[in-house]
This record gives structure tokens, sequence and C-alpha cells, in this order.
């Protein structure tokens, strides 16, 4: 449990990653853009590409997984954050204001299970 608060100390609450392809936007996808967009040849000969595509990362932590995270974090910051600061305040009141998670444990927990495997199955 000390290892659950000491991880959200370090890192916060899950957030989750989406990328979203662009068109003149976010990080460059050189090969995409190479094998969609026609160049046009610049005075030297070189490709000019004019429109590029691109991919733009978003972040947000309002995902189920962040719920059930903030659900745990917050029940263990109640009870045991002592053991890791050493006095009774606590490390992150904030998560009091995520909503409660849908379902019971054993649903929460095939959750998780199924964000992991997708997570780590790319």
């Amino acid at each position: 449990m000390s290892e659950l608060l000491d991880d959200f100390r370090q890192n916060g609450i899950y957030t989750r990653r989406r990328d979203i392809k662009k068109i003149n936007q976010g990080k460059i996808d050189w090969k995409r853009t190479i094998n969609k967009v026609i160049p046009f040849p610049a005075s030297n000969g070189e490709p000019v590409y004019l429109d590029t595509h691109g991919i733009k990362r978003q972040y947000f932590n309002n995902c189920e997984i962040a719920i059930i995270h903030a659900s745990v974090i917050h029940k263990l910051d109640k009870q045991f954050s002592w053991i890791v600061t050493g006095n009774i305040r606590p490390i992150a009141p904030e998560l009091r204001d995520y909503i409660l998670p849908k379902g019971n444990v054993e649903y929460q927990i095939s959750r998780v299970k199924n964000e992991l495997n997708q997570t780590y199955s790319e």
C-alpha cells in the first residue's frame, strides 16, 4: 500500500494518451507525409511539402481507469498516508473531487486487467 501511495506522489493519477492524426499540426509524421502528399520542387530541386501529416497527442485523466485509480488512492490516503509522510495530513486531498467508479470491486479489477492487456500488447 505504501508503494501505491509513493507511486502516486511521484507520478500522479493515471492518464491515458490518445494520438490524433492532424494536417499541419503536431509532430510531423514524415513517412505518412511522403507517402500521401505530392511535393513541390524547390529552386534547388529538393522537395517541399506545403502540407504535412502530423500526430498530436492528447492526455486525459477522466477515463474509467483513472477514476478507479483515484478511488483506490483516496481510500489508502485516508487510512495510511501517515505511514508515507509521517504526519496525518493527506497526500492527495484533491482526489475527493473524483466521481465514484462504476461497479463492484470485481468489475473494477477486470477493467484494470483489461487496460493492462491493451496497454502492454501494443
